[in-house]
């Protein structure tokens, strides 16, 4: 992969551009009495950056299959109740503005609505090209209609995310990524699924042979 032939940049939302780990689980627990499954405890928090959220559900939860959808869309309005609070990692958003300035094209792909993502963006005044939600379960499907609709050349997007299971899309669409060490996976999850990984936000920018100073230095 050469990510400096890269014009199309593709984010993943939670965990990548925001951080909402802390209310992703809150949303989760908010729902606990209503799906009849214990609670999330920090303990159980902390040991969760070697899992994903579709094995996380079907171990903690057990959400029957039949009901994963409808769980989805509640999981969604429970998140909106924390909406403001959430906040973008350090340097985000100079790292999106300077996307722009560059001529790419920028676009979101999470299993997070559309609305909500949007809502959280313009409260940081930033604007994208296009958000598109797709399955809590996977991005292949969304990665692959999103390409055809707007005619991209698969060989010039990369997509950016936090988990194994974005790898796992990626793959399946044949669509290249870097994987961020920020987010609900760890570091060394991530490098197991043979991905190339940025530990900062800046990197990201570096990685696209984009020579771009920051006016923040803030790190994560």
């Amino acid at each position: 992969m050469n990510p400096q032939n890269k014009s199309i940049i593709i984010f993943d939302f939670d965990g990548t551009l925001a951080d909402t780990e802390e209310i992703l689980f809150r949303a989760f627990n908010g729902l606990a009495d209503q799906y009849h499954y214990p609670p999330i405890t920090k303990e159980e928090i902390l040991k969760l950056e070697d899992k994903d959220i579709k094995k996380f559900i079907s171990t903690h939860a057990k959400i029957p299959l039949w009901k994963l959808w409808r769980f989805t869309q509640r999981l969604r309005e429970e998140y909106k109740l924390y909406i403001d609070t959430v906040q973008l990692f350090p340097d985000i958003k100079e790292v999106l503005d300077a996307l722009q300035k560059q001529g790419c094209v920028r676009g979101i792909v999470s299993s997070n609505s559309t609305d909500t993502i949007s809502k959280i963006l313009r409260r940081f005044d930033i604007s994208v090209d296009f958000i598109i939600t797709s399955s809590l379960f996977g991005k292949s499907g969304a990665l692959n209609a999103l390409a055809r609709k707007h005619r991209f050349d698969k060989s010039k997007i990369l997509y950016i995310g936090d988990e194994v299971r974005d790898v796992e899309a990626c793959q399946k669409s044949h669509i290249d990524m870097l994987a961020v060490t920020w987010g609900l996976n760890s570091k060394a999850t991530l490098q197991k699924a043979d991905i190339v990984t940025v530990d900062f936000p800046r990197q990201i920018l570096e990685s696209l042979g984009i020579d771009t100073t920051l006016n923040k230095t803030n790190s994560i």
